[in-house]
């Protein structure tokens, strides 16, 4: 019996960092595919919704109607935000590199810092405050201000549109952090679903059709690479990971995501950093990294 729990727990570690991995080259797929952000974000929430679905059905689960209908909105309205949490990164790798972009991407967990005293009532320790601190100075070196001023707009652009997706992403995951009474293949199918139903009257207004134009075949295979596989498959997989796994264990790989996209953006993209750039990724990672494993630090020390 242990053995077998030992070793689906092994497997569940290689599966997700595997998955961390696959998320990494989110930026790189982007690069890949010449559409607006706006009618890219609406194509992967419905290629990730339909996907989903199938994962769904193929696990053998099913979905829960009397859980989902008292937190339907509320689904709703995490999904839009997350919708727009997708075009701002999306903008953000348009403007910047792949790995400026996705480490200012993780300036989520700092933002949660912040929000914590009024959201949750959580008092902010000296040791988070360190953590915000380190992460603004190495939002400063990854910026390149010091290096270039103020004079590069597009890459400044680059910057506030990753921080901004930042936090958006905060922002679902402390409202996700209310619906806990419903399962989480539903919550996440519901706000997929929610994405593309609201993204797609306003892409029609404001998204770039002409960008349409652009598409290749070989884009379009990306963009159901993005849709299909990063985002529905490799969602189910992800959160049968976090069903089986520590949460302490799942923050920790989470962090293989911007080391990966930055290695990925050094030696794929050739997209050069600098070594300050490197030493704000290193400060801003490090500090998330160390901020989410100390608040499990600290719950066990409650105990």
């Amino acid at each position: 019996m242990n053995e077998t729990v030992s070793n689906n727990d092994l497997s569940s570690r290689i599966q997700l960092a595997i998955v961390m991995a696959i998320f990494g080259t989110v930026g790189l797929i982007r690069r890949l595919i010449p559409m607006d952000s706006l009618l890219l974000a609406c194509f992967r929430a419905f290629l990730g919704a339909i996907s989903l679905y199938a994962v769904i059905k193929l696990s053998g689960r099913r979905l829960s109607i009397d859980k989902i209908r008292p937190k339907f909105w509320l689904m709703v309205l995490v999904g839009v935000i997350m919708g727009f949490n997708w075009v701002f990164l999306f903008e953000s790798f348009n403007h910047t590199s792949v790995a400026t972009a996705t480490v200012c991407y993780y300036m989520e967990p700092v933002f949660m810092i912040l929000a914590s005293p009024f959201v949750f009532r959580e008092r902010i320790t000296t040791p988070k405050i360190v953590c915000v601190i380190l992460s603004f100075i190495g939002m400063i070196f990854v910026s390149g201000v010091l290096q270039a001023g103020f004079g590069g707009l597009s890459e400044l652009k680059g910057v506030f549109y990753g921080l901004l997706a930042g936090l958006l992403y905060a922002t679902c995951v402390i409202w996700n952090k209310t619906i806990t009474d419903v399962p989480i293949f539903d919550r996440t199918l519901v706000e997929l679903l929610a994405v593309g139903v609201v993204l797609l009257p306003i892409s029609r207004l404001h998204g770039d059709f002409a960008s349409l134009s652009r598409m290749t075949p070989a884009a379009w295979g990306w963009l159901a690479l993005l849709g299909i596989f990063n985002t529905g498959i490799t969602y189910g997989i992800y959160y049968t990971c976090v069903d089986r796994l520590p949460a302490q264990t799942t923050a920790f790989y989470s962090y293989l995501d911007p080391v990966l996209a930055v290695i990925f953006s050094q030696f794929l993209l050739h997209e050069d950093m600098g070594w300050q750039g490197l030493l704000g990724a290193v400060l801003i990672i490090g500090s998330a990294a160390f901020s989410d494993l100390g608040q499990f630090r600290e719950k066990d020390a409650e105990r």
